[in-house]
């Protein structure tokens, strides 16, 4: 029966567009939820021997990684050849190891939840810091594609003199691929976490900023915190503007207006997760990489 791609809740119009952009067909879900709050879906067409894509942008994480689940078993039942999770932003990749005794390491817990339910994931610039790869907890094929050309292009079309800061080590592998695919200069700050909404990073050169447009570049934008402070310090150092461009926009309760009250010029972020800051398009490099397979 070949590919077929369905979308669960928010992420069913990015599901829409990776079928346009691959050729593919496209079979509808319906995704509620009954009054006390369980899961409720509905994959609609047949399914049987088909290769069945779920896009599933896995935020909010807890609703849409049950959804996900559901859908995968479901669609098994409904006589699937093989299913495949597409979650352009994966969650539960944060609690990576057990800080303080009795913690749960919830990556591993997701991980083994999903690799049981699908035969392959796919998904752009996951949050890896301890795991060097996806491989070393997911026990399906796994594949972690980059927005660093769609972010590049963008910048290449939006801002005239570009430098672009990451505000951490970890922001090294994204603003350092970009930098170079838009031939522009980047530095990386260092950066001290005193709570999840307590961070601050320093490091940044005067001389560097100074009179360009600073975008601040990083994978999540969700509280806000680290990049407004990165914001507020290229402005102090003479910077033209200052914005804040993420892969994954999260934007937790109070990080827009955070944002905007640092000074940001513009907040962007890729469409991995919907959102109204969302200007970059990834979906062209997602279903080239479901055309080349997964498994």
């Amino acid at each position: 029966m070949g590919i077929l791609i369905t979308g669960l809740g928010r992420s069913a119009p990015l599901a829409g567009l990776i079928a346009r952009a691959g050729g593919f067909r496209l079979a509808p879900a319906t995704e509620q939820q009954f009054p006390d709050g369980e899961q409720y879906i509905r994959l609609r067409g047949s399914l049987r021997g088909a290769d069945l894509y779920i896009v599933n942008s896995l935020f909010p994480p807890n609703d849409e990684v049950m959804a996900a689940l559901i859908a995968a078993d479901a669609a098994r039942s409904l006589g699937a050849r093989k299913v495949f999770l597409v979650a352009p932003y994966l969650a539960y990749m944060r609690q990576d190891k057990r800080f303080k005794p009795g913690e749960a390491v919830s990556s591993r817990t997701v991980a083994a939840l999903i690799s049981e339910r699908f035969d392959g994931l796919l998904t752009v610039d996951p949050h890896l810091h301890r795991y060097k790869s996806l491989r070393e907890v997911y026990s399906i094929p796994a594949v972690a594609l980059h927005a660093d050309e769609a972010i590049a292009a963008w910048v290449k079309r939006s801002v005239k003199q570009p430098v672009l800061v990451g505000p951490d080590s970890e922001s090294r592998q994204w603003v350092s691929r970009v930098a170079k695919l838009c031939g522009a200069p980047f530095t990386v700050m260092r950066k001290q976490r005193f709570s999840s909404t307590s961070v601050q990073s320093s490091g940044l050169d005067a001389k560097l900023v100074k009179g360009r447009d600073v975008l601040v570049l990083d994978d999540i934008i969700s509280s806000g915190h680290t990049m407004a402070g990165v914001i507020r310090q290229a402005l102090e150092l003479g910077a033209a503007g200052a914005s804040g461009v993420g892969v994954h926009g999260l934007f937790a309760p109070g990080a827009r207006k955070l944002l905007k009250l640092a000074g940001a010029s513009h907040v962007v972020t890729s469409n991995t997760v919907p959102n109204g800051a969302a200007r970059i398009d990834v979906t062209p490099w997602i279903a080239q990489a479901i055309k080349e397979g997964i498994a």
